[in-house]
Parts: C-alpha cells; sequence; structure tokens
C-alpha cells in the first residue's frame, strides 16, 4: 500500500550453476512475498530471473562460472505505481542489450530454431529491462511495476 513502510533491499549470492538456479527462484519468491509482490509479478520476475541466469551460465565464460553471482531485490511504493527491481551482477564476458539484433519471428514451426529467443522473452515479461558494465562486473536490472490498488 501506498505510504507503507518496505523492507530493506535483500541481497542472496550464487554460483552461476543449475543447483543455485532453482535456490534463487526460492529465494526470489519467498522475499517477494515478504514484501507484498503479487504472485503475477513474482512469476514475471522469476521467469526473467531464469532466463539471466541461463545465459550467464551459457555464455558468461570462465568469469562468470568462476565467481559469485549476486542478486538484489528492491520492493518501491513511493511513485506512480508499485516496482519491483530484481539486480543480477556477473564476472561474465560483456554483452549490452543494446547491441544485441534478435533474429526474426519464425513463420512456423518448420522455420523455427532452438535457441535465441530469452532477451524477448525477458524484454516481454519486464517492464523495463537495464543493463550496465561496472568494471569487471555486468548489472542487469528487471523491473516489473503494478498499480498502487493490488
Amino acid at each position: 500500500m501506498l505510504g507503507e513502510p518496505v523492507l530493506p533491499a535483500a541481497s542472496f549470492t550464487i554460483q552461476a550453476n543449475a543447483v543455485d538456479v532453482g535456490r534463487s527462484s526460492v529465494w526470489l519468491a519467498s522475499e517477494c512475498v515478504e514484501r507484498d509482490v503479487p504472485p503475477d509479478q513474482i512469476l514475471r520476475l522469476d521467469l526473467c530471473l531464469n532466463e539471466a541466469l541461463a545465459n550467464v551460465i551459457n555464455h558468461g565464460g570462465p568469469g562468470a562460472l568462476s565467481c559469485p553471482v549476486l542478486l538484489r531485490l528492491c520492493v518501491d511504493r513511493s511513485g506512480k505505481h508499485n516496482s519491483a527491481v530484481l539486480s543480477i551482477t556477473d564476472y561474465g564476458t560483456s554483452f549490452d542489450l543494446d547491441d544485441y539484433v534478435p533474429r526474426p519471428t519464425p513463420g512456423s514451426l518448420l522455420d523455427a530454431q532452438p535457441g535465441g529467443l530469452g532477451l524477448k522473452m525477458m524484454r516481454t515479461f519486464s517492464d523495463d529491462l537495464d543493463y550496465c558494465r561496472v568494471e569487471d562486473r555486468n548489472e542487469l536490472r528487471i523491473t516489473v511495476h503494478w498499480p498502487h490498488n493490488v
């Protein structure tokens, strides 16, 4: 609700591996419930989290696999709408979202190829998707919004 105190940001550190992807989803759901994030918004964040971590694991290179990945969740109720921001910080290869050109959507299942749709999916399920490179780290921020009356 507008004007209610919001819990401080939550942080969780994982390794870039399949087991910790599952642990990160459990952590995210728990922290979101504690902060009264609606279930549909938790689902949107979790879909993006899983895709982002899959990209870190599959495309981040040795640095991503050997160094910790930091997750941070912030919920804000002070603006024109509520928002939750999930930040994912890793030590993988630099990858700028603005430079990525998705391949065209296939016209049929026969034309479809596996992979290559993760960023498109994250852009669809998030309200805002931001990337920056800070020193030797990638930071991806995934934001979802919902009205104050929910």
